[in-house]
């Protein structure tokens, strides 16, 4: 009996015998795992999550929790039935190339304070309790205290000679801990295929340590409406189980630490994260249970950090836009200036933002994880050892790779300019079709006519966006004062390329502005200040949803952007590099 065999990231699938290991298939697809014991179970480096019906024993590598989890060695498991396999998961926190603008914090007042508290020790003749001796110390005569901290209190002030650091959220006591320990925040971008975060300090707001991995929620299914059925199918848990494997795995070395949370996401991302039923948003008028999530205890949520510490999640406002595009928004500044912009965050949801401080508009259009390196064969995220600039003349390539490593794949950037400089090159035509059906860029790393075919769908996809909500306020791509990028890959795109293909449109060059991960930005800059956080719920209020799904406009503008560049070519103004 043959099963079906799936791999992500790329979507690879196989067909094999029952009983064939994982890391079988994993080879016969192409699909490196990882490991260097010749298949023993020894080194433990072939991790990966299944989701379907397999066999073997439980390997000493794998922890009882992942293996609740679905973590597995591609090497000694047998494969029993259809199955969905992840195979790049992270055995820890690690660097990543994930950059952004920085958004300025001129005034820093964290979603938790943290303060040094010098109190006065007791005595026969001054025996007042520790407590109202605490709240004296700091000054705050309203201050409440939640029950962990409370519990702490006389053993740490006793311990530090009444000398010690408190974690405040507003006027509430959170935590108490030795003055020597550090206090940090965690600033977390869910995006539907990556996780991206960030350590930070709370007191300076500089960033300590930055980690990312691939959503493995990847095993459910590609795009947000796949997870949504599997939902309606399997129930949630799942799903909620795989976001917070992934952000947990990569705090696991700082967790005791961290006693601020702030997120950015999209509104599905964020349902799944805290257990909120997704159907709605599905179905027509795609409704989410909220786009303004309260403030929850870590605790609540299920995010292994300090138990107490508050988890604030910046608001959407709609089904298909969530607190990601907020974030983009307030990384731009685009909501207090006076002539009207485009934000375009090209992700797996290609979400778009257009207006200025009297108005604005946004949309989603279900764009694909190709430019975040899935639905491409040889994709994967930006990460060392990704090619992340090509150049082609006459069928010769030159290429640039993250770390300047061996390249190992092609990331969003690297896709973009290929597909580009493959057409300038004339190796492929307005349809995208290649001579051979294949090009290699090098002997292991090629592209093909069905990578090419999803790149095409995706930029048209974002492109009949930007037409759409330009249309509404009878505006063209000239009147823009600036067209802000965001994405994971924001900071390495090359405009020209982009141009080239369509995805962006043929305005001048410093029209444009590479904001890099906004939604992290945006969740950092909200970790650290109260006026970010109100801004933030400000733009929420302010954005009007246009639904491009019963828009005949966006169908149009969809079928003409479905060549390169676009059935239109007067409208670009392609030139060689």
């Amino acid at each position: 009996m043959k099963h079906t065999v799936t791999f992500f990231p790329g979507n690879k699938t196989v067909e094999v015998e029952d009983g064939t290991t994982v890391f079988k298939a994993a080879v016969e697809a192409g699909i490196e795992t990882g490991g260097n014991c010749g298949g023993t179970g020894c080194c433990g480096k072939c991790k990966v999550i299944i989701e379907g019906k397999c066999s073997g024993e439980k390997n000493p590598h794998i922890s009882d929790e992942e293996y609740a989890e679905g973590y597995r060695l591609s090497c000694t498991t047998e494969i029993r039935g259809d199955l969905t396999v992840l195979t790049s998961v992270s055995g820890g926190s690690k660097k990543i190339a994930s950059f952004y603008d920085e958004v300025d914090v001129s005034d820093i007042s964290p979603l938790v304070s943290v303060e040094k508290a010098d109190v006065q020790k007791p005595s026969l003749d001054n025996s007042e309790a520790d407590f109202e001796r605490l709240k004296r110390a700091l000054e705050v005569e309203d201050l409440q205290s939640l029950p962990a901290a409370l519990k702490k209190l006389p053993g740490i002030l006793r311990s530090n000679d009444w000398s010690i650091k408190v974690a405040l959220c507003d006027n509430s006591l959170i935590d108490v801990i030795p003055k020597n320990k550090s206090i940090y925040g965690l600033a977390i971008d869910i995006g539907t295929t990556t996780v991206a975060l960030e350590l930070v300090d709370l007191q300076t707001g500089k960033t300590i340590e930055a980690a990312s991995d691939y959503n493995h929620q990847i095993v459910c299914g590609e795009d947000v409406v796949s997870r949504m059925i599997y939902e309606e199918e399997n129930g949630q848990k799942r799903l909620t189980e795989l976001i917070l494997d992934t952000i947990n795995s990569l705090i696991e070395p700082f967790k005791n630490e961290i006693h601020a949370v702030c997120i950015g996401g999209n509104t599905t991302m964020i349902h799944m994260l805290l257990g909120l039923e997704t159907k709605s948003i599905r179905f027509e008028p795609y409704v989410p249970v909220t786009n303004f999530p309260p403030v929850w205890r870590a605790s609540d949520i299920g995010i292994n950090v300090f138990c107490d510490a508050p988890v604030y999640i910046i608001p959407g406002c709609a089904g298909y836009v969530g607190g990601d595009i907020t974030a983009g928004v307030l990384a731009s500044n685009m909501q207090q200036s006076e002539n009207p912009s485009l934000l375009i965050d090209v992700g797996t949801n290609g979400e778009i933002a257009l207006g200025c401080k009297d108005w604005l508009l946004t949309c989603s259009t279900s764009a694909g994880p190709s430019f975040e390196g899935g639905d491409v064969s040889c994709g994967m995220r930006g990460i060392e050892g990704a090619i992340d600039c090509v150049k082609i003349k006459d069928g010769k390539v030159e290429y640039s790779t993250i770390g300047n490593t061996e390249a190992k794949g092609i990331c969003g950037s690297g896709i973009i300019d290929t597909v580009a400089q493959l057409f300038l090159d004339k190796k492929i035509d307005k349809k995208g079709r290649i001579k051979g059906g294949v090009f290699h860029l090098t002997e292991k790393i090629s592209i093909n006519e069905s990578d090419i075919e999803n790149i095409i769908r995706t930029k048209a996809a974002i492109f009949a966006g930007c037409c759409v909500l330009l249309d509404a306020v009878n505006l063209q791509f000239d009147d823009l004062e600036k067209v802000y990028i965001a994405g994971g890959f924001g900071n390495y795109l090359d405009i020209c390329n982009a141009q080239v293909i369509g995805l962006l449109p043929p305005i001048p060059h410093e029209k444009f502005k590479l904001l890099g991960n906004a939604s992290l930005s945006g969740a950092k800059s909200c970790l650290l200040s109260k006026d970010k956080r109100q801004k933030a719920e400000g733009i929420a209020q302010s954005m009007t949803y246009v639904d491009l799904s019963s828009s005949n406009s966006f169908f149009e503008q969809y079928s003409s952007a479905l060549f390169l560049p676009h059935t239109n070519e007067e409208r670009f103004s392609i030139t060689g590099k």
